[in-house]
This record gives C-alpha cells, structure tokens and sequence, in this order.
C-alpha cells in the first residue's frame, strides 16, 4: 500500500483492476490479443501497469503482443526455424512482414513501421515516412501513436510546430493512457506541461 493524495492506494489491485477493465476500444488498434491489455500467452498485464519493468513485443508478423517473460521464454517464436508459434509465419522480423501489415490498414502494423522508419531499422531513415505511418496509426487511435504525433507536431520534430494539432492528439492520448507505458506516460505529461507553461 502506498499513500496517495492522503489515501491508502493498492497499486497491485489498480494494475490488475485497469488490466481487467474492458479495453474493446483497443482491440485490434494497438495489438490482435483477445484482450489488447493482457498478453497473448499467458494473460498477464502488459506495459502501462508495471512502469518500465516490463518491455513487451509485439509479432509484426500476426500482431500477437507478449509479455518480457513469455518473449523470453520459447512458447512464443523457434529461434532455430526462425517461426511464429501463434500464426507459423516464418522470418518475422522482415520488414515486408510490417510493410504488408501496415498496407493493409493494421493500426499496430502503422505504427511499428513509423518506427522502423524514424530509427532507420531495416529501411532508410525518413522522417516524411515516418510522420506519413505515425500519422495514419494515430488515426486508428493507436495509443503509442498518438503519443508520438502529440509530441513531434509539439516540438516540431518532422513536421511544423503545431499546438492545435499537438493538443488534439494528446487529449486524445489521455483517453487511452492507462494502455501506455511509463515512458510513453511520461512524455505526454512533459508535453502537456510545456503546453500549459507556453500558454500561461
């Protein structure tokens, strides 16, 4: 039990309660998990409830998104045939695999691309590419995505300086923090505040 705000608060049971909680607005957006909160193989709350302790990964093969622990173990993908064990694909980690997912309108697929673009892994770094996927996972309401649009068009990173559209996002953003990680959590309210710091 911690003290918050001079109550008690379990945030063991406020993980499990908001992991438990219906999440049928992220179904499909953000991952293709029966439930988008918990993880594929062993229904564990994915990122958002345990802060940075846990590094989920998502299949860019069938969407399927796992838990540190699941990924580590070998239930999830054969390292020697290089095969996903939920939909068989082989050589997951191409980049065609993440092209074709995108193309075909999969907001996760959008977004991961929109990261392989701005890191520059497995194609040139472009961040016309980049603000093209992130843009179009955003808007799916792709929780991860609307982080990243909120903060690149609020400090102008690949696109102009926006506040109207930075704003539009990170509203849109809070609506969905639970589902986020701790660094994604933390960058919305560095925006938020620098938003409220420029326009007091």
């Amino acid at each position: 039990m911690i003290a918050r705000d001079g109550a008690d608060w379990d945030c063991k049971a406020e993980a499990v309660a908001t992991a438990t909680a219906p999440s049928a607005s992220l179904k499909g957006i953000a991952n293709t998990n029966v439930d988008p909160k918990l993880c594929a193989l062993c229904s564990n709350p994915l990122a958002g409830h345990r802060g940075d302790l846990d590094n989920p990964v998502i299949h860019l093969c069938c969407g399927k998104q796992i838990c540190s622990a699941c990924r580590d173990s070998e239930f999830s993908y054969d390292r020697q045939s290089e095969r996903c064990l939920h939909c068989k694909a082989t050589q997951i980690n191409r980049i065609g695999l993440i092209k074709k997912q995108a193309k075909k309108g999969h907001a996760w697929g959008q977004y991961h691309l929109g990261i392989k673009f701005r890191d520059g892994n497995g194609v040139a770094k472009s961040e016309y590419e980049t603000m093209r996927w992130f843009r179009k996972a955003a808007a799916q309401r792709h929780p991860y995505a609307l982080v990243e649009m909120s903060y690149r068009c609020f400090y102008g990173s690949g696109c102009k300086r926006n506040m109207v559209e930075s704003l539009k996002y990170t509203e849109e953003a809070m609506r969905h923090r639970r589902s986020l990680n701790f660094v994604f959590q933390q960058n919305l309210a560095l925006v938020a505040v620098d938003y409220i710091r420029t326009h007091s």
